[in-house]
């Protein structure tokens, strides 16, 4: 069920969001966005952006600079992300984490969407974190992903379905491996 853009989220219940995601402050956003009685759900992305472990990835952005950023914010909740970028190319490259090092490659043009770059970094990190992403993300050219160990998702989930469902109610997971050549079963 979709929440109308109208619907508040109590003040209450957005700071414990907030603090889930590590922002345990008033910041801009906040001040900006706040009305009486909380906050709308259109504006409480604006809010929740403040947090390091929100990744927003614009189609024209440069894909190892900012899975640089996304490793800063990870390392808040004690996981190590590396990025290595290919020579002079701001689109290729690596990630290494404690499961492994994936390649990645991001071309705006040639259609692409951010979420196998997303994978790359899944496939990567420790399975005691695990990575949402928004329901916006579909059709458009601005890709949101929340990254939060599992048990802050649990806790969440619990206290605040709908409102988590609306903001990153789309949870992606490892991949499993693609089988190669036919199996024939006897």
């Amino acid at each position: 069920m979709r929440l109308e853009n109208k619907h508040l989220i109590p003040e209450a219940v957005a700071q414990q969001i907030l603090s889930a995601f590590g922002v345990h402050e008033r910041t801009r956003a906040y001040d900006r966005w706040i009305v009486e009685g909380g906050f709308y759900v259109r504006d409480f992305h604006s809010v929740l952006n403040d947090s390091p472990l929100i990744f927003v990835m614009d189609w024209r952005g440069e894909a190892v600079e900012d899975l640089l950023w996304l490793s800063k914010g990870l390392r808040t909740i004690g996981v190590d992300l590396e990025v290595v970028g290919d020579d002079d190319d701001t689109c290729r490259g690596e990630v290494r984490g404690a499961r492994g090092a994936k390649h990645f490659e991001y071309v705006p043009v040639d259609g692409m969407d951010f979420d196998d770059v997303i994978q790359a970094v899944i496939d990567v990190i420790p399975e005691t974190v695990a990575v949402r992403a928004s329901p916006a993300n579909i059709d458009s050219d601005t890709w949101s992903y929340a990254f939060l160990p599992v048990e802050r998702w649990a806790e969440l989930d619990a206290a605040c379905p709908e409102i988590i469902n609306e903001l990153y109610g789309t949870p992606l997971h490892k991949r499993r491996p693609r089988r190669r050549g036919w199996r024939f079963w006897r």
